[in-house]
């Protein structure tokens, strides 16, 4: 079982990163996942938010939600990792996506998925503030 949520990295902090924790059957932690069974990423200066994970067929995990690189509104954040819970070096460099759709306000992705041809699909909001009259 795979279980995903925005969390402190450390007890000082408050919650800066995504953590993954993976269980197997008997529902004990996972220690091929990050030497412990509990995988955590420096996302954010804020309190980033998971909300969507994908198990790939090769192992890789796929995280996504919001998380903001400065102090400004969060952006539509997608994390890529390799089955040993590090960082996917072949997704943007660092593991790491983040995408402003272009509004001052919170963008967020609910779920992800990846492509038969390996493109990785996020669907999400972004909270513009429009509305008509």
């Amino acid at each position: 079982m795979l279980v995903g949520g925005g969390a402190p990295l450390s007890p000082a902090e408050e919650c800066q990163g995504f953590q993954l924790m993976r269980y197997d059957p008997d529902g004990v932690l996972d220690p091929t996942l990050d030497g412990d069974g509990i995988a955590r990423t420096l996302i954010s200066v804020s309190c980033p938010e998971l909300f969507g994970l994908a198990l790939l067929p090769d192992g890789r995990i796929l995280a996504t939600g919001s998380g903001a690189t400065e102090a400004t509104f969060a952006d539509l954040t997608a994390v890529r990792y390799m089955p040993d819970g590090s960082l996917d070096p072949t997704f943007n460099g660092d593991g790491k996506v983040f995408v402003d759709m272009g509004c001052t306000a919170m963008d967020v992705s609910y779920a992800i998925a990846e492509q038969i041809d390996g493109d990785v699909m996020v669907v999400g909001l972004s909270d513009c503030g429009v509305f008509p009259n």
